[in-house]
Order: C-alpha cells, then sequence, then structure tokens
C-alpha cells in the first residue's frame, strides 16, 4: 500500500485515495471520500490534492511557454532542429509544437 506523509499535518494518507479524489466525477463523491476522514486527515488530503494540482498547472504551463517559443522561432525562420536543439526537445516534439493550434 502506497502511503504518502504530510508533514504539515502529520498524518499518512494513501496516495490511493489522493487518486480516488482526483477521480471523482462530482462534488457529492468527493465528499464521500471526506466524510470517512478525520479532520487532520482530511487537511492532509486536501493538501496533497492541491500540491498535486498545482505541479500539474505549473507542468501545462511550462509546456505552453514552449510551444509559443517553438512557434516564434518557427517564424524568425528556425529549422525544426534548431528549434530542438535551443528548448532541449526532439525534432519530431518541435514540429507538434510549431504546427499546434
Amino acid at each position: 500500500m502506497n502511503r504518502l506523509y504530510n508533514p504539515e499535518h502529520h498524518v499518512i494518507v494513501k496516495s490511493s485515495l489522493v487518486h480516488r479524489y482526483l477521480n471523482a466525477k462530482t462534488q457529492s463523491a468527493r465528499l464521500r471520500i471526506l466524510y470517512n476522514l478525520s479532520t487532520d486527515e482530511q487537511l492532509a488530503l486536501l493538501s496533497e490534492v492541491k500540491r498535486r494540482i498545482d505541479g500539474k498547472n505549473f507542468t501545462q504551463t511550462h509546456r505552453n511557454n514552449k510551444i509559443a517559443k517553438a512557434k516564434e522561432l518557427h517564424e524568425k525562420g528556425y529549422s525544426y532542429a534548431q528549434i530542438a536543439r535551443e528548448l532541449r526537445i526532439s525534432r519530431t516534439t518541435a514540429y507538434n509544437y510549431v504546427h499546434k493550434e
């Protein structure tokens, strides 16, 4: 069983519980998950959920910045290989970024 220790709340949260919470389709499903937990466990779970969501948002923003930079470099006449070298990505990824809507 995979568990995550949350030092902020001094409790251990099962990673499967975090996964279930993140994938819950409705608010009532999320509330049912929280209902069976103590207050400290609820705080730890929500803290871990927030940490994961913030990490995903950072990753998505970073990717969007690379896409914009790839398009900018392509407009300046850079080849896909040059774009790839500049952004430290593969040539295929450079091509996909340039042609992404």
